[in-house]
């Protein structure tokens, strides 16, 4: 079961252009239209980057999903870095 709450959700597509299995729609109204469902390959992108927690997915309670700090994430270079001085 996925849904949208409609309180909550701004309508800033960001669900429509995460989801593999394209099952968000963009639509004329407020909300992004769900078709296809069964399509679902429950991996939560949907529920994990809606700034409002306006997706509902049975598989991802709003208890699982945990927002992400993004001053603790790595920028390229760090990255790249980290990668380089990898050695097997």
């Amino acid at each position: 079961m996925i849904k949208i709450n409609r309180v909550s959700c701004i309508n800033c597509g960001r669900c429509v252009k995460i989801c593999p299995a394209s099952i968000f729609l963009k639509s004329e109204n407020k909300f992004p239209n769900i078709q296809n469902v069964e399509r679902c390959i429950e991996c939560g992108h949907c529920a994990a980057v809606c700034p409002t927690e306006a997706v509902e997915h049975e598989m991802f309670p709003s208890s699982k999903v945990h927002l992400i700090n993004k001053g603790n994430i790595p920028t390229s270079e760090q990255v790249l870095e980290l990668i380089r001085s990898r050695r097997s």
